[in-house]
């Protein structure tokens, strides 16, 4: 297993989801 491979995974598709969430949902609570 490569960390540095989950890493690099994890970090666009975290990106592409922080955008993606805001845009859907404007208030995540408060």
């Amino acid at each position: 297993m490569q960390p540095s491979k989950n890493r690099r995974l994890a970090q666009p598709k975290r990106r592409v989801e922080g955008p993606q969430t805001t845009s859907r949902r404007p208030c995540p609570g408060p």
